[in-house]
């Protein structure tokens, strides 16, 4: 049964965007707990490290490093979320690959770094909050978004359980957010709010690198 086949009586009262922004909620808090679970509740294992560029012995606080491993570029994000401006590609015990390439996609990292507030014992939690934030944050604009083209909230769904976001929200990585700012500039322009959509869009930017 699809949603146009649901008593319109019933289909009224829950076309409201809350409700795939809980389901959504519901189903990544799931996701992220049954992750943690296996590896002691440890956050530091979404950044997924790898000892080609992340050197134990000089961290600033201790996360999970997987040996003879090149990791994954939330190894790179995660160095960013400790100080979005460094001087230098190797700091914390992270070297960063090719440091302009990563900082096309600032965003996401200074985001964490301004909620953790410098302390890097927070950010591997940190890092996933603010992705989940990011996708609760999909699943309501989506719902919104359907509503403005005469489609039922819950269609927002297509937009939140995008099958590819388990990945970025499983690695610390930076699409999450930008999808989030794309959507809700694009939200705005249907409002006829077109400046606010350029800020929303030229955000977005700065979480998406860019090819060349």
């Amino acid at each position: 049964m699809n949603i146009s086949q649901i008593p319109s009586s019933i289909r009224n009262r829950f076309d409201h965007p809350g409700l795939p922004l809980l389901i959504t909620a519901i189903l990544y808090s799931a996701f992220i707990l049954l992750r943690l679970s296996y590896f002691s509740f440890d956050p530091s294992i979404f950044i997924t490290a790898g000892d080609k560029y992340v050197n134990p012995d000089f961290l600033s606080h201790k996360i999970i490093v997987h040996e003879k491993s090149d990791g994954y570029d939330g190894q790179f994000y995660y160095r960013l979320a400790l100080d979005p401006f460094p001087s230098k590609a190797e700091d914390f015990g992270v070297r960063i690959d090719t440091p302009p390439y990563r900082h096309q996609r600032i965003l996401y990292p200074f985001l964490v770094w301004l909620a953790s507030f410098g302390n890097a014992e927070w950010v591997p939690f940190l890092m996933i909050a603010v992705n989940f934030a990011a996708l609760c944050s999909i699943g309501w604009l989506g719902g919104v978004y359907s509503q403005t083209v005469n489609r039922h909230a819950m269609w927002g769904l297509s937009f939140s359980l995008y099958p590819g976001f388990l990945l970025s929200l499983a690695r610390d990585l930076t699409e999450i957010v930008g999808i989030c700012l794309l959507l809700a500039g694009l939200l705005l322009i249907r409002k006829g709010r077109q400046l606010l959509a350029a800020v929303f869009l030229a955000m977005a930017l700065l979480a998406k690198k860019q090819h060349y």
